[in-house]
């Protein structure tokens, strides 16, 4: 619609005839005559006048429609809220699959190492006998190491000679220990 027919009809909406609105604007009756047909218009002073008159805004009495374009901008924004929402419950969901996941290998983790300890414990045990003199020597992959009736210089020549990444190794050189001592291992 254009500005002068947009002025008629807002003043007759207002019962208000052009001498009587003509009078409020400052203007004659033929002036405001010519804005309606569209032979002249207001200026910028003028037209801000006529808008708060009809409790208008100037892009309305101009004819431009502000509502749809905040109604398009809010619809667009609506939908771009819609897509951040989705985009963060997608990755909520997948943040969850990853920290179940890695729940899930910890613990199996967990349990291979502690089948991998225990089938990795090696443990021997030689029954040796040095004159009539009986003794019980024990070696442990894990450190372990206990020797029955062993006076203290057996024991550490024993300890000196073990190797506990090495435990059929190290039960060869205490047999061949006992053997330099004149003794027996079994």
């Amino acid at each position: 619609m254009k500005l002068g027919e947009h002025i008629a009809n807002l003043r007759k909406e207002q019962n208000l005839s052009q001498e009587q609105l003509a009078e409020m604007v400052g203007v004659t009756r033929q002036t405001m005559s010519n804005w309606e047909l569209g032979v002249t218009a207001p200026n910028p002073e003028q037209l801000i006048f006529l808008a708060k008159t009809f409790h208008r805004s100037v892009d309305e009495m101009l004819g431009h429609d502000t509502s749809d374009i905040l109604v398009q901008k809010m619809s667009n924004t609506e939908r771009l809220v819609g897509l951040i929402i989705k985009l963060i419950k997608g990755l909520g969901i997948l943040f969850l699959v990853f920290v179940i996941i890695d729940v899930m290998a910890l613990c199996l983790f967990m349990i291979m190492r502690k089948e991998t300890n225990v089938s990795s414990n090696e443990e021997v045990t030689l029954r040796c006998q040095v004159g009539d003199q009986d003794y019980l020597i024990s070696l442990g992959s894990d450190g372990y190491f206990n020797c029955s009736n062993c006076n203290k210089k057996i024991q550490s020549v024993l300890q000196a000679e073990i190797d506990y990444a090495d435990i059929t190794g190290s039960a060869k050189a205490v047999t061949s220990y006992m053997n330099a001592i004149d003794g027996t291992c079994e």
